[in-house]
């Protein structure tokens, strides 16, 4: 639990150091980035549950990474 809690920090920690370095992109505006995906990945989280119990396992998987790679 501790390990991927602190791997979380560092991940978000070294893009935001890249995309500051890189593109002058402000420290808020990566956050706002980092907050936004979190919630977002907090929702799927939810809503994958019942869309899993309404047309299965394998078809959320395969038709919820398809739109995932795209983007």
């Amino acid at each position: 639990m501790f390990d991927s809690f602190g791997t979380g920090f560092l991940v978000q920690s070294l893009l935001a150091l890249w995309l500051y370095q890189s593109f002058q992109i402000s420290v808020m505006t990566v956050a706002a980035i980092v907050f936004t995906s979190g919630v977002c990945s907090a929702i799927s989280y939810l809503v994958a549950v019942p869309i899993a119990k309404r047309i299965g396992l394998i078809n959320t998987m395969v038709f919820t990474h398809i739109p995932s790679n795209i983007f």
